[in-house]
């Protein structure tokens, strides 16, 4: 099973000055899309893509936007037909085709039982914003009434699932720790309680900055990024070390130490035995405060060997999962054994695509992208960052580094200007 194809030509991948990156624009009709859908109307993806006629040779921003209406579409009840939308849409029918392939795998098996409402309360907690939501659940911002209101992150669920399983495993600055688990069992739900560092994931982060050339981009932007993102529930101090890094550090440079950060946060997690499997800017936090934090292990497991059955909760996300991941998946569709191995240079390989998203503007053209294509979508990139992340993208993960502390060990010597 392959990934989407991306652009035929490194050319087309190079944002132009004034014009939105295309997965960029993708992004914000998704949004726009959930805004209206949310107010009670109902556009379909054709009338969004009917506006940007820029998007028809970009499959992947494309179908970003038609799997926004399949998600709506299934959040109200429905069960929409695979069919419908290759009929709908047969111009990308093979990237269509894949994205259902592996959405039908990592769907709920159940509807989901109704959800509370902002300003509902939920056991101690009183709900007061939409963080995010997804085919599974949704994501408030709470506060806490027994201890002094404080601010939480409550992700609400259908009970069930290992993810709270997951994260009380991992102990790592850089990986957003567990609280507790509270389960309501009149309501069949389960919230898990983490700590509220910040609403800024790097995927908005990349929209707000997409009105900016990826060359003239600094981490001054990152830090306006962040703190337009800001709210009252958090005070922090007007200096911090990583904030004063960050207003001196050119984009790549910042985006290095992201990276850095991350991949030692990926091997604390495989060190615990738990591959990530949906690394992607979505799943990445920027705290207030600047560090990057690891969401989301609603897909984490163990590595899987040759002969293993793929089943269980292996899944993940289009466009940014390995070639050996996608083989797993395709393996599972088909109920076979898989044949290579599933490991920690999975995870590797995702990072490389998230980095390599971040630095240019866009994903990256495929596996085994040349370090050249890197630097021709931004020339600010240096050849040994550009070389980083193209070993990460090895299409054999024998390529790539082979465990994340080496990944992050490269990341680190590069920021402090070493061989």
């Amino acid at each position: 099973m392959q990934t989407p194809s991306r652009h035929a030509n490194p050319e087309a991948r190079v944002s132009v000055a004034g014009r939105e990156p295309r997965t960029a624009l993708a992004e914000r009709l998704a949004s726009e899309m959930s805004a209206a859908w949310e107010r009670g109307l109902r556009p379909i993806a054709e009338t969004f893509l009917a506006r940007h006629p820029e998007l028809d040779d970009h499959p992947e921003a494309a179908t970003r936007v038609i799997y926004e209406e399949i998600c709506l579409r299934e959040g109200l009840g429905e069960n929409p037909s695979p069919a419908e939308f290759l009929v709908r849409f047969p111009r990308w029918g093979a990237e269509l085709r894949i994205l259902l392939d592996c959405h039908g795998l990592v769907r709920p098996a159940a509807e989901l039982p109704p959800l509370p409402a902002v300003g509902e309360s939920l056991g101690d907690f009183q709900l007061r914003a939409v963080l995010g939501r997804g085919r599974r659940g949704c994501v408030f911002l709470a506060t806490q009434a027994p201890l002094a209101d404080r601010p939480v992150v409550l992700k609400v669920s259908r009970r069930g699932g290992g993810e709270h399983l997951s994260l009380a495993r991992l102990q790592h600055p850089h990986v957003v720790p567990l609280y507790a688990v509270h389960d309501f069992p009149e309501r069949d739900l389960r919230a898990l309680c983490m700590p509220y560092l910040g609403g800024l994931t790097l995927d908005r982060a990349l929209d707000h900055l997409a009105s900016i050339p990826v060359a003239a981009r600094s981490g001054t932007d990152l830090l306006r990024c962040l703190d337009q993102a800001r709210t009252d529930l958090i005070a922090l101090p007007a200096w911090s070390a990583t904030r004063q890094f960050l207003s001196g550090a050119t984009y790549p440079r910042a985006l290095c130490w992201f990276a850095a950060c991350l991949a030692e946060a990926l091997h604390s997690a495989h060190g615990r035995g738990l591959l990530h499997l949906d690394l992607k800017p979505s799943n990445v936090l920027l705290a207030d405060d600047g560090q990057p934090m690891l969401l989301d292990f609603h897909l984490a497991r163990g590595p899987l060997a040759p002969g293993d059955a793929a089943l269980g909760t292996l899944g993940g996300t289009v466009g940014y999962m390995s070639p050996e991941q996608a083989s797993a998946l395709a393996a599972a569709r088909s109920l076979r054994p898989i044949t290579v191995p599933l490991d920690a240079r999975s995870d590797v390989f995702s990072l490389g695509v998230t980095l390599f998203e971040a630095l240019s503007g866009d994903p990256p053209p495929g596996p085994d992208a040349p370090a050249s294509w890197l630097q021709r979508a931004n020339p600010r990139v240096g050849a040994a960052l550009a070389g980083i992340v193209a070993r990460c993208l090895a299409t054999d993960a024998a390529n790539r580094y082979p465990c994340a502390s080496s990944l992050a060990a490269d990341l680190r010597r590069h920021l402090g200007y070493l061989p």
